[in-house]
């Protein structure tokens, strides 16, 4: 899971997530979350959905209309998005409304836009 701030649980014992990794403290047992994180966002699809989230919030069916998926497709996603604590469902009228769970996932979305390799 990611976590921001004062939340983290690093190994480092910092109280901001910024100063804990990078130090070559960091536990086994979080590099294997953080590996499986990286593993569930390797997913093209993934992306692009955390992509449309962090703009607004939306519905599947909207979501899944947006990407020009089968909302099938788009539903299964978003259950490994939500596994994984990065997404988080509302429900108003009925209905699940998706949002994006952490800002960190905005900033690695715009960290990944400026420096992926072309």
């Amino acid at each position: 899971m990611l976590r921001d701030g004062p939340g983290c649980r690093g190994t480092a014992g910092q109280a901001d997530c910024r100063d804990c990794a990078g130090t070559g403290e960091t536990g086994l047992e979080d590099l294997r979350r953080w590996s499986g994180l990286l593993k569930g966002l390797g997913h093209p699809t993934r992306l692009r959905i955390l992509e449309a989230l962090a703009a607004e919030e939306q519905h599947v069916s909207d979501l899944a209309q947006r990407l020009r998926l089968p909302q099938p497709i788009v539903s299964q996603q978003l259950g490994i998005l939500r596994q994984l604590r990065l997404v988080r469902a509302t429900r108003r009228r009925g209905h699940a409304y998706y949002q994006v769970a952490l800002p960190g996932v905005r900033r690695l979305l715009r960290w990944l836009s400026c420096n992926a390799p072309a």
